[in-house]
């Protein structure tokens, strides 16, 4: 049974998750000076005063911002923003602001589907701009903690101090359809009106029957760009450092919750979800799906940031797979039921999980398979499946002219590049074509007879460049989009 812990009964926002025997109604200003510096008292349930009578109701949507940060070719999960999207409305806030706010949430939102969450069933959401949802009451909690907590009833996709006060920062968006959910933060900035470094991450709750979380599953966390950790008010400097962000689920009782990482720091360094905090970059363009259904256990996944088809354009490719148990008193448990000859694997061990890393050169072209049984120790008959296609469409060294296996007269400048890329033929050919492909093989940008072009518009990451010039050779490079 899950413990209610707070409920919104006038229309007023009480920003608390514990009861108290104090209110008090503040401005946002003095709550925001309070906040930083730490003599926000946890004794009083503080309140914004309602701006008008219809701070609920959006009568004429705000201005649409779009500033969606997937990469072309990302396989994350990430739903692109359209107009069957709405501003999430924050009370206190004012909608001509687009509700832009800290710590704030909505009230009650009605989905017309029935969630399970551990066997309990809930109708009506909150948001809360802190990069969570709850059921029983809103939370405003800016610094998270781990799970499990016998406080919070919420999924978590980025618990930390979201602030979208400030106009660079991007917007909390949300969509509601008859069998799904989805809640957006949009590249939004940190506390205290920081947007150096953005977020863009997404949820979607379901009732198990739509597609859009594929095999039954009813949550889906997905990633975009994740640049930031930490707010000022929970320790941290410029983004990063102090009290960890929280990526997981948890109900208040100490029995079911789940955890995928706490991040408090750049890089993508990853030990598993209850081992040392890990960097952010690692959420990067990742999915991840699962079961809160069950009341008593969420199964294993295994998860990378690679389409259910690796298009291959090397002759060597090389990736990561997680398979985590998503409670820390489970192990995660896997074994290799088919994979193409000559495939090697290293598996190291991690607290409640395994990190398998795959290498392989594929000897021609053509497709090949892999197929990865798992399971958590909690539930040994709950065997799911990791498979991956390999498109291996062509065969070649980088740098190396896969015409004659001579040397490329080619040069990139600058690289890595946020912007333009030069390309420079030493023997004076002309170039006929440029294609760019992204780690997975996908074709994001091709240009014709043109000896620079715009990577502005890519994701951040490693790219491959096919460059064919007037003789017909082939010449293969890499570059990062910084």
């Amino acid at each position: 049974m899950i413990k209610k812990i707070l409920i919104l009964i006038t229309t007023q926002f009480f920003f608390t998750s514990v009861f108290s025997q104090q209110e008090k109604t503040i401005s946002p200003d003095l709550y925001d000076e309070l906040k930083l510096k730490g003599k926000l008292d946890p004794s009083i349930v503080y309140s914004f005063p309602l701006l008008n009578q219809n701070a609920f109701i959006q009568k004429n949507k705000p201005a649409f911002h779009q500033i969606d940060s997937v990469g072309l070719g990302s396989c994350s999960c990430i739903v692109p923003l359209d107009s069957t999207f709405n501003i999430a409305e924050f009370v206190g806030y004012s909608p001509t602001n687009d509700y832009r706010n800290d710590d704030a949430s909505t009230g009650p939102k009605p989905i017309p589907f029935t969630f399970n969450f551990y066997g309990n069933s809930f109708d009506t959401v909150y948001i809360n701009n802190n990069g969570n949802i709850s059921f029983t009451s809103p939370y405003s909690s800016f610094s998270s903690t781990g799970f499990p907590n016998s406080t919070f009833n919420m999924i978590a996709p980025f618990w930390a101090d979201v602030d979208t006060r400030n106009a660079g920062s991007g917007l909390v968006y949300y969509k509601i359809t008859d069998h799904y959910m989805i809640i957006k933060w949009d590249s939004v900035g940190y506390f205290s009106n920081q947007v150096d470094k953005k977020n863009t991450f997404q949820l979607i709750i379901s009732d198990g029957t739509d597609p859009i979380i594929p095999n039954n599953n009813n949550v889906a966390f997905c990633y975009g760009d994740m640049q930031w950790t930490t707010g000022n008010a929970s320790q941290g400097i410029n983004g990063f450092g102090g009290v960890a962000s929280t990526t997981g689920v948890n109900v208040a009782n100490g029995i079911n919750y789940a955890q995928i990482c706490r991040s408090d720091s750049s890089g993508y360094a990853y030990d598993g979800p209850y081992g040392l905090n890990d960097g952010v970059d690692f959420l990067d363009y990742q999915s991840y799906f699962f079961n809160v259904s069950d009341s008593l256990n969420i199964p294993a996944t295994a998860y990378d940031s690679i389409c259910d088809t690796m298009i291959v354009v090397s002759n060597y490719v090389s990736w990561t797979v997680f398979v985590n148990a998503m409670e820390i008193t489970d192990l995660a448990l896997m074994n290799i039921v088919s994979a193409p000859l000559g495939m090697t694997f290293s598996i190291d061990t991690l607290p409640s999980g395994l990190r398998i890393q795959l290498n392989y050169m594929p000897p021609q072209t053509g497709n090949y398979q892999l197929k990865i049984a798992y399971w958590d120790s909690y539930n040994p008959t709950n065997i799911k499946f990791y498979e991956k296609n390999l498109d291996v469409q062509s065969v070649f060294s980088v740098g190396i002219s896969a015409a004659k296996n001579e040397k490329v007269f080619v040069n990139l400048f600058p690289n890595p590049s946020e912007d333009i890329i030069n390309v420079e033929l030493t023997n004076k050919l002309k170039i006929e074509q440029l294609i760019v492909r992204n780690i997975n093989g996908q074709v994001v940008l091709t240009n014709n007879e043109a000896n620079r072009f715009s990577v502005k518009d890519l994701a951040e990451g490693l790219y491959f460049i096919e460059i064919t010039e007037s003789e017909n050779k082939k010449y293969f490079r890499k570059f990062i989009k910084k």
